[in-house]
């Protein structure tokens, strides 16, 4: 089988670069800072009050009313009268009529009736009364309490406490760092190649039409 030449390529030099310098920096400072002292206060001393004495009163004698007596009346005389006479009335004559052709009828006279006497009443005598005593009551005497004295309590004392000094720190020094170098690279060669040569591939006809086999 004839095949063209091997593939000839020159090796390609190996990429050459030089180390980058590792990063160079100098450490910062520990952050140095001084605590501020500890808050310092006093208590202030404990809330002093005297309590005021007990509520003192005396109370009022018991209300005293001397009782009004019963309501005193003399009672009226029943009412006292004297009934009139009895109604006297004298009947006229029973009507009187003589049958006739025509219709004759004598009048009859006028229905005559005396009048009974006015009616006598003799009124009842006033009604009398005595009216009972007035309402007497004597007053209690005006309620009598002794006046409780002020609440006293001794002024508590103003809750006393001392400056807390001023939190206290030393500045941080600015951060401090080399600069670092450029990151330094060598140029890489260019990738060289030598032409590969034209590969000839030769085509044989073989006995059996049905296969085309490179030889």
């Amino acid at each position: 089988m004839a095949g063209g030449p091997t593939n000839q390529r020159t090796n390609e030099p190996t990429n050459q670069r030089t180390n980058e310098p590792t990063n160079q920096r100098t450490n910062e400072p520990t952050d140095q800072r001084t605590n501020g002292p500890t808050d310092q206060r006093t208590n202030g001393p404990t809330d002093q009050r005297t309590s005021g004495p007990a509520d003192q009163r005396t109370s009022g004698p018991a209300d005293q009313r001397t009782s009004e007596p019963a309501n005193q009346r003399t009672s009226e005389p029943a009412n006292q009268r004297t009934n009139g006479p009895t109604d006297q009335r004298t009947n006229g004559p029973t009507d009187q009529r003589t049958s006739g052709p025509a219709n004759q009828r004598t009048s009859e006279p006028a229905n005559q009736r005396t009048s009974g006497p006015a009616d006598q009443r003799t009124n009842g005598p006033t009604d009398q009364r005595t009216n009972g005593p007035t309402d007497q009551r004597t007053n209690g005497p005006t309620d009598q309490r002794t006046n409780e004295p002020t609440n006293q309590r001794t002024n508590e004392p103003t809750n006393q406490r001392t400056n807390e000094p001023t939190n206290q720190r030393t500045n941080e020094p600015t951060n401090q760092r080399t600069n670092e170098p450029t990151n330094q690279r060598t140029n890489e060669p260019t990738n060289q190649r030598t032409n590969e040569p034209t590969v000839f591939v030769m085509i044989y006809k073989c006995r059996y039409p049905e296969s085309n086999i490179e030889k």
